[in-house]
Order: C-alpha cells, then sequence, then structure tokens
C-alpha cells in the first residue's frame, strides 16, 4: 500500500481545474511527456475537452502503464522514450509542493521513469491541489527511496545514518511493492534538518540507491488548484 496517502476528501474540483489549465498549454502535434497518478489522469481526460478530435495528433511518452493505458483510450499514441525524443512539455503531479517548486513525488511508485521523462523535456509543469503545499518537504509524507533488490537490509541500515526509519514499503498482501524497473522501495522519513541538496546527492551515493521522491530545481510552473475552482500558477525564479 501507498505510505501516507489518505482518501481524498475533496470531490475533484481543484484537481480537474488545475488540470484544465494545464490542458490549455498543449497544441495539436505536440509530443507530452505524461507521468502518472490522479492529477495526470485528470490532465488526459481535460485533453478530451481541450482538443476535441485533434488529440489524436498528439503523442505521448508516458511515465507508467496506468498513464499508458489512459493516453490510449483518448486517442493519444504513446511512444518510447528515445536518444531523440524531444518533450515539448511534461505535465504530472506531485504529493508535496514548496512555494519555491521543489518537490516530493513517488507516492504511485513511478518516481524513476517520472524522472526520466521529465529531464526529456523542454518544460515542466505540475499539477497539484492547494493541500500539497508545504513550507518544507517531508511536512506530510514520507520520501520513496528506490532500491535494488540485493542487500535490500544492507541498503536501509546505510540509509538510516541519513533519514529517518526507512520502511519497506508493501502491497495489500504484504508482499514487497516492486516498481516497473523491478526494484523495492523503502519509505523514510527527512529529517527536519535537512539539506535537501545535499540529501539528494547522498541519496544517489548510496550503495544500492537507484532514486529517491526529491525533484529539487525541476519544475518550471505549478499549477494549484483550489476547492473553489480557482488555480494559482507558481513559475520557477518569482516569489
Amino acid at each position: 500500500m501507498c505510505p501516507d496517502s489518505p482518501t481524498d476528501p475533496s470531490d475533484g474540483t481543484a484537481r480537474r481545474a488545475a488540470a484544465r489549465r494545464a490542458a490549455a498549454l498543449v497544441e495539436p502535434g505536440m509530443t507530452l511527456g505524461l507521468g502518472s497518478g490522479r492529477a495526470v489522469l485528470a490532465t488526459i481526460e481535460a485533453l478530451r475537452s481541450h482538443l476535441g478530435d485533434a488529440i489524436t495528433t498528439v503523442t505521448a511518452v508516458c511515465a507508467s502503464p496506468g498513464t499508458e493505458r489512459a493516453a490510449e483510450q483518448a486517442g493519444i499514441a504513446p511512444v518510447p522514450l528515445t536518444a531523440s525524443t524531444d518533450l515539448a512539455l511534461v505535465i504530472d503531479g506531485a504529493d508535496e509542493l514548496t512555494t519555491g517548486l521543489d518537490l516530493l513525488k513517488g507516492g504511485g511508485g513511478a518516481l524513476l521513469r517520472e524522472r526520466l521523462v521529465i529531464t526529456a523535456a523542454r518544460r515542466f509543469v505540475v499539477v497539484v491541489e492547494a493541500p500539497k503545499l508545504v513550507a518544507r518537504l517531508g511536512e506530510t509524507r514520507r520520501l520513496p527511496i528506490e532500491v535494488v533488490r540485493f542487500g535490500t537490509q544492507a541498503t536501509a541500515r546505510r540509509l538510516s545514518l541519513l533519514v529517518g526509519d526507512p520502511r519497506l514499503r508493501l502491497e495489500d498482501d504484504g508482499n514487497p511493492w516492486i516498481t516497473d524497473e523491478g526494484h523495492l522501495l523503502l519509505d523514510a522519513e527527512i529529517p527536519a534538518d535537512a539539506s535537501l541538496a545535499l540529501l539528494h546527492t547522498q541519496l544517489l551515493t548510496t550503495p544500492g540507491v537507484v532514486d529517491h521522491g526529491l525533484f529539487l530545481g525541476l519544475a518550471d510552473e505549478a499549477l494549484v488548484g483550489r476547492d473553489d475552482g480557482t488555480v494559482t500558477s507558481l513559475v520557477a525564479g518569482r516569489s
């Protein structure tokens, strides 16, 4: 099960409002990057209304099988991520967001593929609801860390020197959660006094770690939806 993922109490108004703003950025013929999760699924639905029949001219690199299925059903043709793929725009959600546009991602387990898609794009726009806006990353969610299967306990021990209480993510049946790339996930607490830039580097240089959920300095814009249907745009480099 996903850690720290309470039932969504809203009716989805905020998410849909932000998704419509994101969909309005898409033009016929674009090649997009699409992440995973509810915000991306809402954006795909918004693209149906925004583009109409022209949606079939849009192609997308999708970060998860679920996103790929939803894109195909909407008429968007999935394409692979290759050395020559030119993504005009990537749209994705986040589990937490700061006003400086640092993100915590990976609640749905697709963080590695999401990072690969995001870093291949010319522009990255985040779609979130207002409650996900936090003063510091780690306030409401644990940090997902993707690790190789071999020596997982040893990796967790090393990580415990950097983060708090790394726990193996489990499925509802008690078996380990397996990512799309065949790895495991550890979910840990971010120390309140941690330097996130330093922690980013420390995690990636820890033997056994493949990736983690700190997405720092990657987003160009965040569209923050609210329950009244309004949307606030946060742009990188602006306070």
